[in-house]
């Protein structure tokens, strides 16, 4: 590509040189041919050298042909026909070696780019298009456009492309034995290359090999493990299933054993007679006076208007079929003053042969020395059995005694306010938060209860009604009451039936039942209470003052 460019540049500096001779020739033929007219003119009578004249004017002529051939413009005769035909054709060679510039520059530029592209300097490519521009310039440029000066340019560059091809041609030479060496020697590491690699393949290949062969022992191994995992797995579930066999049928053995006990435990506690300790011992008997000192006081918790029931001393047990009296403090002691005991009246002795004597043993229901007896109510309570439900009455007794109703169930179409009221009470007098009603109950069983108090007496009515066919309040009610019997045993709770609660208690059934006190003795209370105080305080007419009609019963005071 390089040489052909070359041809062709030097063809076309030659074709301008021609040009440029051609007009040389012209210019001379032009001043020959008037020198020529003015010598005929003036030496027409010169006749004697005219043939010499016209051989050198043949010979010229020849020579301007010559020229023309040359210069390339044999077919153009007229002069300034071949002025104008070489000025255009210098013109156009002119346009052509810009066209050749520009071309070079644009190919230098875009191997500059690519190479600059790799990350090479593109410095000397600056140096490269600097010298192009510098050739055509010199052939542009050049002041002297004669044909001479043409052919000088075209000799040079000549020799210039003459010294490039050769250079190119040596270094070409020299990279190729460089080359040739460089693949010699890159064969020779390739074949070392190539060798290793074949070694490393064939020992890759046997190591696969080994690896395929121990990789199928492992299998083989691995699945005959598997086997026998899966065989201890199967064994494993079936001993895991008989062991959940054996253990929800050791569940259900003991479950069942627990509810025997439970149910076994329900009945010797409601079959006992005999009750927990007594509360304390009678120091003193005076039936002149009807009353007795008994071995609590203040300290231990106890308050005016408390009953207590007394057993007797010689008994194995505090049996609760057998109660001697029953009695009510009126005053108790203060350690703090030297008073140990306390001052109770006897409210009533059950058996005139059998008295109250010194040392019998005190008991009471609701008092214990640190905490109050805790009561659940299940059920109708029906203390004289008149078919009328009795708990208001029970709950009043129970907390006369200084015990508390934690817990509440009473049957249909029965009144649920008195439960209600006293489970508030008890739960305000124990410092916890009253638990939401659940259905017809209120209150909890706590483990810390002392019984749960069921009536399964039948009303002692004559005559009575056939009872109606259950309703679904009162199915509601037996589960509720099933439910409540089962909770109170899960926590231990002992049973106990209404009657011997009502011995505990010291309740007499030959006694009326007591109504609302519409008006009492504020002084002789006083007395009672304070036998050593003040006098009572009376009206003029020295009777008692009733309390005023919107003032409610005296009821006991709720220990604290």
């Amino acid at each position: 590509m390089a040489a052909s460019s070359n041809e062709s540049f030097g063809l076309k500096i030659a074709t301008a040189f021609s040009i440029a001779l051609t007009v040389v020739l012209l210019v001379a033929v032009y001043f020959l041919n008037s020198n020529y007219n003015l010598e005929v003119e003036k030496n027409t009578k010169a006749q004697a050298k005219i043939s010499e004249q016209d051989k050198s004017i043949r010979d010229r002529t020849t020579a301007e042909n010559e020229y023309r051939t040359q210069l390339g413009y044999a077919a153009i005769e007229d002069f300034d026909a071949a002025k104008a035909q070489m000025k255009k054709d210098q013109e156009q060679f002119k346009e052509e070696i810009k066209a050749i510039g520009a071309d070079i520059a644009t190919t230098v530029g875009d191997f500059q780019k690519k190479v600059e592209a790799k990350g090479i300097d593109g410095a000397q490519f600056e140096a490269l298009k600097a010298r192009a521009a510098e050739v055509v310039d010199a052939v542009l440029k050049n002041p002297d456009q004669s044909y001479k000066a043409t052919l000088t340019r075209l000799k040079d560059l000549t020799a210039n492309q003459a010294k490039i091809t050769t250079i190119l041609a040596l270094n070409y030479i020299d990279i190729r034995r460089d080359l040739d060496l460089a693949n010699q020697v890159n064969a020779t590491q390739k074949k070392v290359v190539e060798d290793a690699l074949a070694a490393a393949k064939a020992e890759l290949d046997e190591t696969i090999k080994k690896d395929e062969e121990a990789r199928q022992g492992l299998v083989k191994s691995d699945r005959e493990k598997s086997d026998q995992i899966a065989t201890l797995d199967t064994k494993i579930t079936n001993i895991i299933n008989e062991n959940n066999s054996k253990e929800e049928k050791r569940t259900k053995t003991i479950a069942d054993q627990n509810s025997v006990i439970r149910d076994i435990r329900d009945t010797i506690a409601r079959k006992e007679e005999v009750m927990n300790k007594p509360g304390g011992r009678v120091t003193y008997v005076d039936y002149g006076t009807g009353t007795v000192r008994v071995s609590v006081n203040k300290a231990q918790g106890v308050r005016p208007l408390m009953r207590f029931t007394i057993f007797d001393r010689n008994v194995a047990g505090i049996t609760s079929a057998r109660p001697k009296a029953a009695v009510e403090l009126i005053k108790v002691g203060d350690p703090r003053q030297g008073e140990n005991d306390s001052l109770a009246r006897i409210v009533q002795t059950y058996d005139p042969n059998d008295p109250i004597r010194y040392n019998d043993y005190i008991f009471s229901a609701g008092w214990s020395y640190d905490h109050p007896q805790r009561y659940a109510l299940i059920g109708k309570i029906d203390i004289n059995r008149d078919g009328k439900d009795d708990r208001a009455e029970l709950i009043r007794m129970i907390e006369a005694a200084g015990g508390v109703v934690e817990y509440d169930l009473p049957p249909p179409n029965t009144d649920r306010s008195p439960g209600q009221a006293a489970v508030a009470r008890a739960f305000a007098r124990l410092g916890e938060p009253i638990p939401p009603a659940v259905g017809r109950a209120v209150g909890k069983i706590s483990g810390l209860a002392y019984a749960y108090v069921t009536d399964t007496r039948a009303p002692l009515i004559m005559n009575a009604k056939k009872p109606p066919e259950q309703t679904k309040e009162d199915t509601a009610f037996l589960q509720e009451e099933s439910q409540a019997t089962k909770e109170a045993r899960d926590n231990s709770v002992r049973p106990l039936p209404l009657e011997k609660l009502l011995n505990m208690l010291g309740y007499d059934y030959s006694a009326p039942i007591e109504g609302r006190r519409e008006g009492f003795d504020r002084a002789a209370v006083r007395q009672l209470l304070k036998p050593k105080g003040a006098a009572a305080k009376t009206d003029q007419s020295g009777t008692a003052t009733p309390p005023p009609a919107e003032e409610p019963a005296a009821m006991p005071e709720t220990p604290k």
